[in-house]
């Protein structure tokens, strides 16, 4: 992640991706431009959606704030139910 320059979610990916990420966030994070470590793989395996939270708070949260908050609001909401 290179932190001299913010990066743009909507310039980096599509709603096709966006609606993957909610839907099947396994399948579309297969897809993604990310190399996974060992932990990656445990959270893809068990809790994907906290991995897709974690990735696009690392990622995006200083260009894109709206949607981390969403993906965490999505992540607490599968978790409690």
């Amino acid at each position: 992640m290179n932190s001299s320059q913010p990066i743009d979610y909507w310039d980096k990916h599509g709603a096709c991706f966006t609606l993957g990420l909610i839907f099947v966030p396994r399948l579309a994070l297969l897809f993604c431009d990310y190399e996974f470590a060992l932990v990656d793989w445990l959270l893809w395996i068990f809790f994907p959606r906290l991995l897709v939270a974690i990735l696009g708070t690392a990622y995006y949260w200083n260009t894109n704030s709206v949607i981390c908050i969403i993906a965490w609001l999505m992540v607490f909401e599968i978790i409690t139910v």
